[in-house]
């Protein structure tokens, strides 16, 4: 059976904390995404400082250098995205170990 080719679009704004989070629920999914992409809506938090910490590199990352809204971050995650499928999560969201499938 083929495996579908999924991108995940995390927006954020102001809550790095929570985008962590959700980040990391992501990643223990038993559905491995094809790619994670995390839209932070401007701000100045350390999210960036933490996913390249953690060797995190194979999640895209792109910062808006003024805030947007929801609609435009995930407008820009969707841009990025190289998938025909995208699961879009929000920073106060966690997806279930199951979510994608």
């Amino acid at each position: 059976m083929n495996q579908l080719a999924v991108s995940v679009v995390l927006t954020t704004y102001q809550r790095s904390l929570l985008a962590k989070r959700a980040l990391q629920s992501i990643l223990e999914q038993s559905f491995s995404p094809s790619e994670s992409i995390v839209v932070e809506d401007s701000g100045d938090t350390d999210l960036r400082v933490w996913l390249h910490h953690r060797g995190r590199d194979d999640i895209k990352y792109v910062r808006h250098d003024s805030p947007r809204g929801l609609a435009a971050a995930r407008n820009t995650g969707r841009r990025l995205a190289s998938c025909d499928l995208i699961a879009y999560l929000v920073d106060d969201e966690q997806g279930r170990p199951r979510r994608v499938h």
